[in-house]
């Protein structure tokens, strides 16, 4: 065999008889001297939350009908029940509004209101000493909003005056033709006081003129003389 042969096949076959040494990779070996790689930074904006399933609920749409914001809803302290029935004998069909109107100057307009899907059993909680108001109920076909003149209605005959006792029995029976009196609604852009409001105590009456002078008084400067064959003061 030539000797640069023979010396080539020794100084491979002591290469083979190294040892093998695993080297670790920095960036995925932790204890390895190397920091690992910060992640990759995207400019894409994050998806936007889910709204949780038992979230608020949305706010009504305009015209809605909302308790929740009535006088009576947002008093505070102690309150009694006021309960009983909605009934209507004929045949239209619809949602039952109940409206409580306050009967003095203190509480004058809608304090609140009950709304039922129809006919039926009715409860609201009041301020105790909220009191007097007139209860008046309505039968709204596919209507939201305040009560119209020509829709069947239906009212208590005396006004409630709510104490510090709960008060119970008040049925009102809904007619075609109802006769609500002072508490009738009014149409759509008709001016006026709220249904059930007394009357105002300070109103005087209107005056057509000045009033004459006192007996005896002087006539203003600048007044018209007294017309002729007219008495002189």
């Amino acid at each position: 065999m030539p000797l640069a042969r023979r010396a080539l096949l020794l100084r491979l076959a002591s290469f083979a008889s190294l040892p093998l040494v695993a080297c670790s990779d920095p960036a995925l070996d932790p204890s390895a001297g190397g920091a690992p790689e910060p992640p990759t930074a995207t400019t894409s904006a994050p998806p936007p939350p889910e709204a949780p399933a038992g979230g608020m609920p949305a706010a009504p749409p305009p015209g809605e009908d909302n308790p929740t914001e009535m006088p009576w809803s947002r008093a505070q302290g102690e309150t009694v029940t006021l309960s009983g029935t909605v009934s209507y004998p004929g045949s239209r069909t619809g949602r039952v509004r109940i409206d409580f109107l306050g009967a003095t100057e203190a509480n004058v307009g809608l304090q609140q209101m009950v709304l039922l899907p129809q006919p039926g059993a009715w409860t609201v909680e009041a301020p105790v000493d909220a009191g007097k108001v007139h209860v008046v109920a309505f039968l709204q076909e596919g209507q939201a909003g305040p009560p119209l003149p020509d829709q069947p209605a239906g009212r208590l005959a005396e006004a409630l005056d709510i104490a510090d006792r709960d008060l119970g029995g008040l049925d009102l029976v809904l007619r075609d033709e109802p006769d609500l009196g002072d508490l009738t609604p009014r149409s759509p852009g008709e001016g006026g006081p709220p249904p059930g409001a007394p009357p105002p105590t300070d109103a005087s009456p209107p005056t057509t003129g000045a009033p004459p002078p006192a007996e005896g008084a002087a006539t203003p400067a600048g007044a018209p003389p007294p017309a002729e064959g007219a008495a002189t003061p």
